[in-house]
This record gives structure tokens, C-alpha cells and sequence, in this order.
């Protein structure tokens, strides 16, 4: 299966709509607006947090990552925006070109601020699973040996007759 973003639906440990003020949620967009590939992964713990809200590491999938901003002050149910990523996905990332593993990465981190944007508008955990070694993944994240990159986009083929 392609690389995809995956609603789960309602997320576990959200402390419902009233909980998330404006403050939360303007504080929340930046949290997720800085967040990069490299903050991602690591141990549990926080990645960075703000006077309303923090965005953390939780114990992930065995390989994979689980990002979760919660409320700070919040006893219980505080998460208000959960992105898991699979281990399938992380496991795929190309090794070589160095070129192809630069795109895949900023793809990826700009999948999970998108995660966790939606999540936060809707209170659903998103998932983020498949491989990028899937042949239905665009071809511009996967592997040139696999026949992409054959004829670059927007070149055209001239006869000279």
C-alpha cells in the first residue's frame, strides 16, 4: 500500500471541543508549524511547548512515531492532536540517492504537520502507513530503478525529419 494519510476517527484521551480554546489552538498551529523530520523522532518527551499547549513524544509503535499535542495543566485527556506514523513507512525511506531520501523526509514531516493540523480541527487521530517501496506511490518518492524518471516532465520530443 501506498504511503497515505489515514483517519481513525475519534481519538482516545481528547478532553472534548469545549477544552480547546482559541489560545490552544492558535498555540497548537505554531507547535505544529515548526515541527521537523529530525524533532520527530527520539525518546519519549517533549519536542517543545508553549504557555497553552506542548507538543510531545509518546512511547510510538515499535520503529514508528506517535506525536501528540496536549494541553498543558491537564490532568487525564489532554490530547487535542495525534499523528501515529507506522514503522512501514519510516522502514522504506530510500537510502540512496541522497536526493530521493531529502524529498522523501520532507515529504513525510509535511504529511504528519498535516496530520496534525486535521487531527486538531477534528479530533481524530491520523495514521500515516504503507511503503514507500508500494509501486502506487507517486513517482517522485520512489526509486528511479524502478523505471521512473525515465522521461523528465515537460520535455518534449522532437523528430528531426
Amino acid at each position: 500500500m501506498a504511503v497515505k494519510l489515514v483517519d481513525k476517527g475519534a481519538a482516545p484521551g481528547h478532553p472534548g471541543s469545549a477544552s480547546v480554546n482559541s489560545a490552544a489552538k492558535v498555540e497548537a498551529r505554531s507547535l505544529i508549524s515548526q515541527l521537523t523530520l529530525d524533532r520527530i523522532f527520539g525518546e519519549a518527551g517533549t519536542i517543545n511547548s508553549l504557555k497553552c499547549c506542548r507538543i510531545d513524544r509518546q512511547p510510538p509503535p515499535g520503529g514508528g512515531a506517535n506525536i501528540q499535542v496536549q494541553l498543558n495543566g491537564l490532568t487525564g485527556d489532554s490530547t487535542i492532536s495525534t499523528c501515529i506514523v507506522h514503522p512501514s513507512v519510516l522502514a522504506s525511506l530510500a537510502t540512496w540517492p541522497e536526493g530521493l531520501r531529502k524529498h522523501q523526509d520532507s515529504w513525510l514531516a509535511r504529511q504528519i504537520r498535516i496530520a496534525l493540523m486535521n487531527s486538531l480541527e477534528s479530533g481524530h487521530i491520523l495514521h500515516i502507513s504503507g511503503s514507500f517501496y508500494d509501486d502506487d506511490n507517486p513517482a517522485n518518492l520512489t526509486e528511479r530503478t524502478r523505471g521512473n524518471y525515465k522521461e523528465p516532465r515537460g520535455v518534449t520530443k522532437f523528430s528531426n525529419k
